[in-house]
């Protein structure tokens, strides 16, 4: 395997100055840059990548690590964030856990050791001290869809204010019974939405009228296990 001083030997020139024409680091004249990018052609030189983001403190990749992607509200969430990592350069490795804390655990640990440059994450909500650990060695931690650990920056959704919107919508059309099938109320989204349909029954005078659907958890199971 080619090196930087066999590039340098054929270019004719130091191993400091074919560093500089890679890496595009400082000024190298572009006739030798010309000359050292034919060389390194010629050679078949590929940079090492690893030790190139150690030297840089920076991997150009985000671990995103989710519970299942046959749900359409992760793999759109996920086309989303390739789209958006490519436009600033960096690549993805994404980590699937089928909600199981111990897998969870296991990809968390690796997306760390690898040097990722931040973690993407709709958790089982079961490894809220390691994320907190990760975070605290100074990768960016973002969480998706469940909100596990308040200290940590979230992306999720206004699960009240769903509950109440709908309740408001229907009675506008004219509805005066509205219940609301719901999941287990361990789960945030779950219990978000029956607060927030409980409040808006509670101030339109209308009837609670719940059920449970453990089948909705289990298809959808896009909550987190409360604390």
């Amino acid at each position: 395997m080619a090196t930087l001083k066999d590039v340098a030997r054929l270019a004719c020139v130091d191993v400091s100055t074919v560093s500089r024409a890679l890496n595009n680091t400082s000024y190298v004249h572009p006739e030798t840059k010309e000359r050292i990018y034919a060389a390194a052609k010629e050679l078949g030189y590929r940079p090492n990548v690893i030790a190139r983001a150690l030297r840089q403190g920076r991997s150009h990749i985000i671990g995103v690590v989710l519970p299942r992607l046959h749900l359409t509200i992760f793999s759109e969430i996920l086309q989303g964030i390739e789209e958006e990592a490519q436009k600033h350069g960096y690549m993805t490795t994404v980590c699937v856990t089928e909600d199981d804390h111990k897998v969870e655990k296991d990809r968390l640990n690796r997306l760390r050791d690898s040097g990722v440059d931040g973690i993407i994450i709709a958790a089982t909500g079961r490894n809220g001290r390691l994320l907190k650990d990760i975070r605290a060695t100074g990768v960016p931690v973002v969480q998706l869809v469940r909100r596990q650990e308040l200290e940590l920056s979230s992306v999720i959704a206004d699960y009240e204010a769903c509950g109440r919107d709908a309740v408001n919508f229907l009675y506008e059309k004219g509805c005066r019974t509205i219940g609301l099938i719901a999941g287990s109320q361990h789960l945030s989204p779950y219990r978000g939405r029956y607060d927030g349909y409980k409040q808006a029954v509670s101030e339109l005078g209308l009837t609670e009228i719940t059920g449970s659907s453990e089948r909705e958890v289990n298809s959808f199971g896009y909550g987190y296990e409360s604390k």
